[in-house]
């Protein structure tokens, strides 16, 4: 509902089957009837023949790990060739720099990038930010706000809710946390616990420890 994606979008698919930024390339295609490429794991070593094929395929949407964004970036390639259906550009699973993000804004300002933030335990996506400008080297990228049906609160040790400008842990909920872990009930108890600040009804929170 918020992001551009129709029947004839084209994912260009970057995460293996077992990374769980798989979900969206899978599920989105599902969902929608659009198109996911899966892109050969070896074309991410070598950028140019990376570009021809996402040009040939017509890739209209990316979801990738910073890591990938960052080597293609230093690659040079964004200066050389123009991926004119690339439309729509979603990146997570770690800190993307600024510096790198900047290149990929220069080269193609007409696209949406989105950072956005979930840990496999929340199945996968809890927050966005659709990056509205460029930022200066040192500034911090947001993380965003929570996706349809998710929540995120920031808990102190005392189990209250920091203020402002406070130091405390993102807690996230919603209807995409996890049961818990497989066969691990002292694991999943200490991880998956009851919301502090709502006692009036079952209200499951991830602990993300950051």
């Amino acid at each position: 509902d918020t992001f551009p994606i129709t029947r004839d979008s084209i994912i260009g698919m970057q995460s293996a089957f077992h990374f769980d930024n798989s979900v969206f390339d899978m599920f989105a295609t599902l969902y929608t009837g659009c198109k996911t490429v899966i892109i050969p794991e070896v074309l991410f070593m070598y950028p140019e023949k990376l570009f021809d094929f996402m040009a040939e395929e017509k890739i209209s949407i990316i979801f990738w790990v910073p890591t990938v964004m960052i080597s293609v970036a230093n690659s040079g390639i964004l200066n050389e060739k123009k991926l004119s259906d690339l439309k729509l550009i979603l990146f997570a699973g770690e800190v993307m720099p600024i510096k790198q993000l900047n290149e990929w804004i220069a080269n193609y300002p007409e696209c949406t990038f989105v950072n956005m933030y979930g840990p496999t335990e929340a199945t996968d996506i809890v927050l966005y930010y659709i990056v509205d400008r460029k930022f200066n080297v040192g500034e911090t990228l947001p993380i965003g706000i929570p996706c349809a049906n998710m929540k995120a609160l920031i808990l102190k040790d005392d189990n209250t809710e920091a203020r402002r400008g406070e130091q405390g842990e993102l807690c996230i909920g919603g209807s995409g946390i996890a049961s818990g872990y497989w066969n691990s009930p002292d694991i999943t108890d200490k991880a998956f616990i009851q919301n502090p600040l709502n006692t009036k009804y079952r209200d499951r929170l991830y602990r993300t420890g950051d």
